[in-house]
């Protein structure tokens, strides 16, 4: 009887798992699969600025940089780009700083301007 009761309960316990997989967690084997791709981003839905400022980096092969006070104000926008340029830093040391399009910052040249964000020189304090 208490071989019956443990296989039972194992059985269940499988089966409930396989049933929060399917319908709650919403897993999908193409994420697994992806995740081992390089470049692979699956289904995000990020900022435009956040994806523009990615492909900067990666075509000027920037490793550190800086954002503007504009981005630093913006929780979502500051968060979700400092980890979606990872492997780039974020330094508050760098004088590369990405600026909002259009932002004018005192003691920045402009260096290159583009869709929804620019990049500047500036000079630290």
């Amino acid at each position: 009887m208490n071989k019956l009761l443990k296989f039972f309960l194992i059985t269940s316990i499988i089966i409930q798992f396989f049933y929060i997989i399917n319908n709650k967690v919403q897993f999908h084997p193409k994420y697994l699969h992806g995740s081992f791709k390089e470049n692979y981003v699956g289904d995000i839905n990020l900022p435009n600025e956040t994806l523009e400022i990615k492909k900067i980096i990666k075509e000027e092969n920037i490793k550190v940089f800086n954002l503007s006070d504009k981005f630093k104000n913006d929780e979502l926008l500051y968060q979700r780009t400092i980890e979606f340029a990872y492997p780039s830093k974020f330094s508050k040391d760098s004088n590369i700083f990405f600026e909002i399009i259009d932002e004018i910052n005192l003691g920045c040249e402009l260096l290159l301007k583009n869709n929804y964000t620019q990049i500047s020189k500036c000079i630290l304090k």
